[in-house]
């Protein structure tokens, strides 16, 4: 398992994707998060995928309660970003038709 700061792991993500080995990642030398690459996420054990999902749910709930983001907002919201995304035409992606992410 590789140990990777933020910023490398930032610069080198792709390669992180391509070599499909866990890294784990730091800053200033202490556990910040984990990359785990996963070819078929229907794979992972259901009890896992259940408390990454808990886990990333509780972060959203506690990142809009900051912002003051209610529930109705965080889903009009939503609603409005899938709404752009259906009216963007391919030319709208950069080139040789892939997105922009």
């Amino acid at each position: 398992m590789k140990v990777a700061p933020v910023k490398e792991f930032k610069a080198h993500a792709t390669q992180y994707l391509r070599e499909r080995e866990p890294v784990l990642i730091t800053r200033r030398g202490k556990l910040v998060g984990f990359f785990v690459p996963v070819e078929d996420p229907a794979s992972l054990p259901w009890d896992l995928r259940r408390e990454l999902l808990q886990a990333l749910t509780e972060q959203l709930r506690q990142k809009a309660e900051e912002k003051g983001l209610t529930e109705e907002e965080a889903i009009a919201r939503f609603e409005a970003y899938r709404k752009a995304r259906r009216g963007r035409q391919p030319a709208d992606r950069g080139p040789a038709g892939r997105g922009r992410r």
